[in-house]
């Protein structure tokens, strides 16, 4: 897996509102009429580690260790839900300051 990936960080936007249903969740941006993204809890647990802290590798491992799987059996599934986030705008790279 590209290195560069594995050391991104990313945050939370801050207009994105969160509803937590348990067994899945909503994210969606403030004024945002219509859309709406419906979550597992997998990916909710993702969200939930997003915090600006921790690299893109990090989060990986610590699914992984949640989910009793090798990382190398999911890693590119949470490198894809983040892209997925960043390009709806939920999230964003943490840049250096």
């Amino acid at each position: 897996m590209d290195t560069f990936i594995k050391s991104l960080i990313f945050r939370k936007c801050q207009n994105v509102n969160v509803i937590d249903l348990d067994d899945e969740g909503v994210l969606y941006k403030e004024n945002s009429n219509d859309e709406k993204l419906i979550v597992n809890t997998t990916v909710m647990a993702i969200w939930d580690l997003l915090d600006g802290k921790r690299t893109s590798f990090v989060i990986a491992q610590e699914i992984a260790a949640a989910c009793g799987v090798k990382c190398e059996a999911i890693e590119a599934d949470i490198y894809a839900q983040l892209a997925q986030f960043e390009k709806l705008q939920l999230i964003e790279q943490k840049r250096n300051q």
